[in-house]
């Protein structure tokens, strides 16, 4: 697969993902992409649960956020479906032969201050894409 072919392929991934979590659809992010492992680990515990349990956590979390931050603010916040201009796709691989992308999730177009998502995606079998997602915060020289 070469690298545009890649790109293309982690677009159509980030959109589909994105997509997934505004709609909180749970079966098709599972589907599409594995999340932070750091999302799987039961903080009582330590023991590392499913992803399920992992992508489940992180939609609570985010869903919670947004009414905080709703309830702070006095305004209602969301968390849009897929914005193209809100991704940003390394140029090239990575020394781990990742192609590496960051979405700045949105609500009503307004780009979210705390946090990003940080995509890698990693070419498997010739064709498959394999993705990962990761919980960022906010850095001011993005």
């Amino acid at each position: 697969m070469t690298l545009e072919m890649m790109k293309i392929k982690a677009r159509d991934t980030v959109e589909k993902v994105i997509n997934a979590i505004a709609e909180q659809n749970v079966p098709e992010i599972l589907a599409l992409a594995k999340i932070d492992i750091a999302w799987c680990m039961n903080e009582k515990t330590g023991i590392v649960g499913s992803q399920a349990e992992g992508v489940k956590r992180f939609i609570e979390w985010l869903f919670s956020q947004l009414a905080v931050w709703s309830d702070e603010d006095d305004t209602q916040y969301y968390f849009d479906h897929y914005g193209y201009s809100y991704l940003k796709l390394d140029e090239r691989l990575n020394m781990y032969g990742a192609l590496r992308g960051v979405y700045s999730p949105t609500s009503e177009d307004e780009i979210f201050e705390a946090f990003r998502i940080e995509f890698f995606f990693k070419v498997r079998d010739g064709e498959r894409l394999l993705t990962e997602f990761y919980i960022r915060p906010y850095q001011i020289n993005e």
